[in-house]
Parts: C-alpha cells; structure tokens; sequence
C-alpha cells in the first residue's frame, strides 16, 4: 500500500498527558462520562522496543508535527518482558489519521541471554521481504518502554479511551544486550488517548469541556527519547 494513502479503517486519534498524580481524577472522569464509557477490555501491561535511524529520523518527524510520519515498534503484552509471541508494527499517520501495518511474529525472540544481533536475525527471519526492507529504514533500537493501560469505549462502541500509568522507559542505544534493568528517572505521567472517527469529531470537543485537569499534548517515544538523551 501507498503510505501516503489513508485507507478507510484509518481512525483519527489524540493524545495528552498530565501528572501521574491525575491519574484517579481523570480515571472517575471517564467512568462517570455522560457518553457513557466503560470498560471494554481487561487491564494489562503494554511492552515496546522503538526503532529510529542513526539520526533519528522518527524522533524529529515527530516533534516537527509531520504530516506523514510512520513509527516502528515491536509490541508485546505481560508482566514478563520475555514474551514468545509478539507484533511488529507499522503505526503510520497522516494528518491526524493513524493506521497500523502489523506484522505477527510467533517465536522467542527475547530471552535473558539474547543479544541485539541474535533478536534481528530472529526477527528478519520470520517477516516478509517486504517487512524487511521496510524496516532497515529505521533498524536501531532505541528504547523499551512498559506501561499498565485502562481501556474504554462509549455507547455506541464509536469513541475509544485508553489511560496508560506506571510507564518504564530502558535505554537501548548503547548496550549489545537488551537493557531492562536500568530505569531512565522520568517524572511518571498518566498519558490519555482517545480514537474516534471523523463524524465523532464534533463530540471530542463537547467530551474534553468538562475536563478535570490540564493536559498537554503527548507522544510516548518523544517522552522517552528527550528522557534518556537528557533534553
């Protein structure tokens, strides 16, 4: 597919943080929502290598606010950062429209003696040729980041909110290993984000009115990459 193409199951989406502190505030907002929210998935733990380039091509496409901008990601859920199963992930956006290429990859590619290159070579090996060449655009690790997200959805099943905590952030860049022990010291935010359609676009404003705190707009892997380079 063109990447430049939105295809119909593109979704807009949004994103804010504020002070983990929020977190119970903005927790009761939700579930007490006039469009009625609710929980629609059980809890569970978010785990995520990013990759960039040498020059951190995302990280700057990103904060620069480009139109079209695609990050790479491989995703896992648990407690346990030593998963047998896992995703890559394409998330592209546009605008403000997002979509995912996801890649299902049904080996164990992280365990407590496996190094980068052993991981890439397992990796490389269970993706198309065209995941592959999509990938070496952005083939360097660069964090790994963990947080315990809350998942909700209105009425009509056309506006979903998840709330995300206790994010960990390790850095990846300068170790042959993957680093998950050593914790970049970030102030903890709770993170919202909400995806709708574009005839829910007039609603996400009536929902942000009653908001009970402020917030600002937020990118998880620009969080982390300032964290760990210190910006």
């Amino acid at each position: 597919m063109n990447q430049d193409m939105i295809p119909s199951e593109a979704r807009l989406e949004t994103k804010y943080t504020a002070p983990e502190l929020e977190y119970h505030r903005l927790l009761h907002w939700v579930q007490h929502h006039s469009h009625g929210f609710f929980a629609h998935y059980p809890d569970r733990i978010v785990n995520n290598i990013y990759f960039d380039s040498q020059d951190y091509s995302s990280f700057w496409e990103t904060l620069s606010g480009f139109s079209s901008r695609t990050k790479v990601r491989y995703r896992w859920y648990g407690e346990s950062f030593f998963s047998e199963e896992g995703t890559l992930e394409f998330k592209n956006r546009k605008n403000q429209y997002t979509w995912k290429d996801s890649y299902k990859v049904s080996i164990d590619l992280l365990n407590k003696s496996t190094n980068w290159d052993t991981f890439f070579k397992r990796l490389k090996g269970s993706l198309s040729h065209e995941a592959c060449c999509r990938f070496q655009e952005n083939p360097l690790p660069i964090l790994i980041n963990s947080y315990k997200r809350n998942y909700f959805i209105n009425r009509d099943h056309t506006i979903r909110i998840t709330l995300d905590t206790r994010l960990k952030i390790f850095d990846q860049r300068y170790s042959s290993f993957p680093n998950l022990n050593r914790k970049a010291i970030l102030p903890p935010p709770v993170i919202l984000e909400l995806k709708f359609n574009e005839k829910k676009r007039e609603q996400i404003s009536q929902i942000f009115r009653d908001m009970p705190v402020s917030m600002s707009r937020n990118s998880k892997y620009v969080f982390g990459v300032r964290g760990i380079r210190g910006d």
